[in-house]
């Protein structure tokens, strides 16, 4: 009787095979997986509005100017290559001045065939107790659902009081391969070096919209 453990044992010199053929090529050498030199983060802004606004524009180059590290007291480089808006937030509470605050979230449509051109999420804050609050993400069919590059056209506005808080959650791109830009809003009296949070509305001649716990201009 033939001892089939004998025969199956390895014999000396002779190399074990791994059988399997997952990720790897004709010569056994495991193949890299497949990566993407994109860089992209999801990144959470907070803004207090220091003047009402009413349907205040906030267009692609906005966000794409939102940050940026000065190279001299009035100019800097962009960090973001293109953005995707993921929500917009507002809260709004009433005052003596302000006693029926209304808030809005409007988003521009690609398609105006649809019937409008726009998507409106509003609130009103009723009393000294209840704030106003909205939470919008882009709709289908809006600007706001894309990835957005350097193009100048509206993508949202929004229309709040002075005091109002915004939340703007969106995913950036970060510059890797592509050539530097410039920001293209205005800046003024910056420091070489320091990295900016810009304005929500920064290519308005008086930004009113201003991030909150970061270095800004």
């Amino acid at each position: 009787m033939v001892n089939k453990s004998i025969n199956n044992a390895r014999r000396p010199g002779q190399v074990r095979q791994n059988k399997s053929s997952r990720f790897r090529n004709n010569n056994s050498i495991p193949n890299p997986p497949e990566w993407s030199p994109n860089k992209i983060q999801t990144i959470k802004q907070r803004y207090q509005v220091s003047t009402a606004v009413t349907n205040r524009s906030i267009g692609a180059p906005n966000l794409l100017d939102s940050l940026f590290t000065a190279t001299d007291a009035t100019s800097g480089y962009r960090t973001l290559v293109g953005a995707k808006i993921l929500s917009v937030k507002i809260w709004a509470a009433n005052s003596m001045s302000t006693p029926n605050s209304y808030i809005a979230v409007e988003w521009a449509s690609t398609n105006s065939s649809v019937g409008s051109n726009s998507v409106t999420h509003s609130d009103i804050a009723l009393g000294m107790t209840n704030i106003a609050h909205v939470s919008s993400t882009p709709p289908k069919g809006s600007y706001g659902e894309m990835w957005l590059t350097n193009v100048d056209y509206e993508v949202f506005n929004v229309t709040c009081p002075a005091g109002s808080i915004l939340d703007v959650t969106y995913q950036g791109s970060y510059i890797t391969d592509e050539p530097a830009a410039s920001v293209q809003r205005g800046v003024l009296s910056a420091i070489p070096g320091t990295y900016y949070v810009s304005s929500l509305d920064c290519d308005n001649a008086t930004p009113v919209i201003i991030p909150i716990g970061v270095n800004t201009i």
